[in-house]
Parts: structure tokens; sequence; C-alpha cells
């Protein structure tokens, strides 16, 4: 007894290692940037590595965004120039959220991925050329670089000087 043949085959996609990289490389860069990102909340926060994971753990991408950049501007007068600095990093990494929102969920061929928005409902195509995702990763680590520029410039160190003000009144 034989087994009936599939009435359809799978198409099995072309193996290009390039794209597998450059895709490999952007989650990477993204994983960091999440991490900093995390680590800049848990500075403003002052938790002990026991607290880190507890603390920064329950929030995705957009809500630990979101959190961070708040608690930031609830240190500063909306007139600070790093308010604005503030606003325009956090804007930037949502943006490369969304792009890997459409990377990892997209329906992927030949062509690149194809991601339809919660908003629209409508499908539309991103990533047809590997240099796209290349661009991105670049993003993800400049903006990486603006979050750890948070981390070592006076916003952490105001935080600190905030809290060390409550804590003597």
């Amino acid at each position: 007894m034989s087994m009936k043949e599939p009435k359809g085959k799978i198409k099995e996609f072309s193996d290009d290692p390039v794209l597998y990289q450059a895709i490999g490389k952007f989650v990477y860069q993204f994983s960091q940037l999440e991490f900093a990102i995390r680590h800049l909340l848990s500075d403003l926060l002052e938790l002990t590595p026991d607290q880190f994971h507890i603390v920064t753990a329950s929030y995705d991408f957009a809500a630990l965004c979101r959190v961070t950049s708040a608690f930031i501007h609830t240190l500063l007068e909306p007139s600070e120039p790093i308010a604005k600095e503030v606003a325009d990093v956090f804007g930037r990494c949502f943006r490369v959220n969304d792009a890997r929102v459409r990377l990892v969920h997209g329906t992927w061929d030949d062509d690149g991925a194809s991601h339809v928005s919660r908003t629209s409902l409508k499908p539309a195509a991103y990533f047809g050329k590997v240099q796209d995702i290349t661009d991105m990763t670049e993003e993800a680590k400049a903006c990486m670089n603006l979050v750890v520029q948070l981390i070592d410039g006076e916003v952490v160190d105001w935080a600190r000087n905030i809290r060390s003000h409550l804590r003597d009144v």
C-alpha cells in the first residue's frame, strides 16, 4: 500500500545566507537596544541587580519606551533641550520597533516581507532589498548609542539628585 502523493508541494525559498545573516544581525542589534533601554530605566529607578528583571521584564518594547520616556520627562522642565532630545530618541526607537514587527511578523517570500497593519488592515511590502534590513540594523545601533548617552549623561544624575533631595525632605 503506497501513500498518496500530495496534490501540491510546498515551495522552498532560496537559501540566501546574506538575507538570513541580515535578519539575524537586525534581531541581535534590536535585542541590544532593548537591553540598553531596560538598563536606562533601571538606572533611573536605582534598581538593584535583583530588582532589574522583576521590574523591567514585564514591559514589551513599546511599553518600555513609553514608560522610560515618560519617567524621564517627569524629571525635566518641558523647556529643557534634553526633553526634545529624549522625545526624538524614543521616536526613533519606535520606528525601529515598527521595522522589527514587520520583519518578524511579516510573511516572507523571495521579494521581501508582506505585513498587514493592524490599523489599516492593508498589506504592504517591506525589505525588498537586504540593504533595507541593513539600514534598520544601523538605525537600531544608532538608537542604542543615543540611549547609552542618556545613561552616561545628565538624565540619570538628575534622577538620583531628585530622589536624594526627596529623601532629605
